[in-house]
C-alpha cells in the first residue's frame, strides 16, 4: 500500500528569520535616506547675525519678514547697493574697502528679502499671486522711504539690476541715474544652468518639499561660476565670500525660499526699459559665464539714454573682481550728470 507523502514542516522560525534579514538588509537604505533628507550644515542665526550684523546695519518689518540694510558713508550723494542673486550686500566689501568709495557717497546697501541678513516671509503662505518681483521692488522702495532718501542713483548686479529697472520705471523721483552691472531682465540661456543648480542643490526636496543643507564645496563650485580669474580677487576675499554665504544661505528657510522663487518662473516686463528716461550705464565683463554677453545690445537697444562699457578678463561681479575701476567709473558717471552737453559729448566719445 503507498504511503501517502507529507510536507515537511518548515522551519519554527523561518517567517521571523525572513523578517529580521528585511530589516536588517533595509537599515542601510533607511539611514542612507535619512542621510541625504535630513537637514544638514544648518546655520545658528544668533552666531550669524553677531558676525555680519555691523553698527551701521538697521532692520525694518516687511510684508512677514524683515529686511536689513546698512546705512554707511561720509558723502551727501546716495548711492543705493543691490546685490544679485545667491549674493548679498556683503558681496561689496571688496568696494567698499579698497576703494575711497565711503569718502565720497551715502552708500545704502539692501539685502533683499531672504539674502544675507534679510528674513523672508513663510514660503507656505505666499498668495497664489506672490510675485517675487513685486515683493523686492517693494523692499527697495521701503528701505530709501525708512531712510530718509528721496533720490539717489542705483549701483545694481545681476538680479538686483533687474529690479533696479523696475524701480526706476515705478519711482523715477526716487532713481536719479543707475550704473547695472550685468542686469538680469531677459530670457535666461542655458549658460545659466549650472550656475543655478550650484547655487540651489536640491535632490529629492521636489518630491518631499524637504531641503539638504548647502555645503562649502558647492557654495565655491556657485561662486567660481560668477568669477573669471580668482587670482585678481581682493586677498582673502573668495574664501571670505564663500563662507559668508555658507552662513546666509544654511539659515532657517533660506534654500526653501530659493528654491520656491526658482520655480516660479517669473518672468520681466522688458517693455519697461524703453520707457526709462534715467541715465543708465550697462558695465559688462567680456567672460561673465552667468547671463549672457548678448544682452548688454538688447539694452542698449532699448535705453533712451544709456551707456557700455566692456571689461575685458572679468566675469559676472565686477565690483568684487576690480573694484577700483568701477567705482572710478561710478564717481566719473556720478559726477558726468551735472556735466554740460560738450562736456557729456566728450566723456561719451572716450568710450569709443
Amino acid at each position: 500500500m503507498p504511503h501517502s507523502s507529507t510536507a515537511s514542516p518548515k522551519p519554527r522560525y523561518s517567517r521571523l528569520k525572513r523578517a529580521v534579514v528585511i530589516l536588517l538588509g533595509s537599515i542601510p537604505f533607511v539611514l542612507g535616506l535619512l542621510y541625504f533628507l535630513w537637514p544638514k550644515n544648518q546655520s545658528d542665526p544668533k552666531i550669524v547675525f553677531e558676525r555680519y550684523t555691523t553698527p551701521n546695519s538697521y532692520f525694518i518689518d516687511y510684508q512677514g519678514g524683515q529686511v536689513h540694510y546698512v546705512d554707511t558713508g561720509y558723502g551727501e550723494r546716495v548711492v543705493v547697493a543691490i546685490h544679485g542673486l545667491n549674493s548679498c550686500f556683503y558681496h561689496f566689501t571688496p568696494l567698499l574697502e579698497n576703494t575711497p568709495i565711503l569718502d565720497s557717497f551715502r552708500i545704502i546697501g539692501i539685502d533683499l528679502p531672504g539674502f544675507g541678513l534679510s528674513n523672508p516671509p513663510n514660503y507656505k503662505t505666499l498668495p497664489k499671486d506672490f510675485s517675487f518681483q513685486k515683493h523686492f521692488t517693494g523692499a527697495v522702495t521701503a528701505v530709501l522711504e525708512d531712510a530718509g532718501v528721496d533720490s539717489c542713483m542705483i549701483l545694481a548686479n545681476s538680479l538686483g539690476g533687474m529690479l533696479s529697472w523696475n524701480v526706476a520705471y515705478e519711482r523715477p523721483d526716487l532713481v536719479q541715474s543707475m550704473m547695472l552691472m550685468a542686469p538680469a531682465g531677459f530670457a535666461w540661456d542655458s549658460i545659466t544652468q549650472p550656475y543655478v543648480e550650484g547655487m540651489a542643490p536640491w535632490y529629492v526636496g521636489a518630491i518631499l518639499n524637504l531641503r539638504l543643507g548647502v555645503s562649502r564645496e558647492e557654495r565655491a563650485d556657485a561662486a567660481n561660476y560668477s568669477f573669471y580669474n580668482k587670482e585678481a580677487l581682493p586677498r582673502n576675499w573668495f574664501s571670505q565670500r564663500v563662507q559668508a554665504g555658507y552662513a546666509f544661505m544654511n539659515l532657517p528657510d533660506r534654500m526653501q525660499w530659493l528654491r520656491t522663487m526658482i520655480l516660479s518662473q517669473e518672468v520681466a516686463d522688458t517693455s519697461r526699459i524703453q520707457q526709462l528716461t534715467q541715465p543708465t550705464m550697462i558695465l559688462w565683463g567680456e567672460e561673465d559665464a552667468v547671463l549672457p554677453y548678448a544682452h548688454r545690445n538688447r539694452f542698449m537697444q532699448d535705453l533712451q539714454e544709456g551707456y557700455l562699457v566692456e571689461m575685458p578678463a572679468t566675469g559676472h561681479v565686477p565690483h568684487e573682481e576690480d573694484p577700483r575701476f568701477v567705482f572710478n567709473l561710478l564717481y566719473d558717471f556720478y559726477n558726468r550728470q551735472q556735466s554740460t552737453v560738450e562736456d557729456e559729448l566728450e566723456w561719451v566719445q572716450s568710450f569709443d
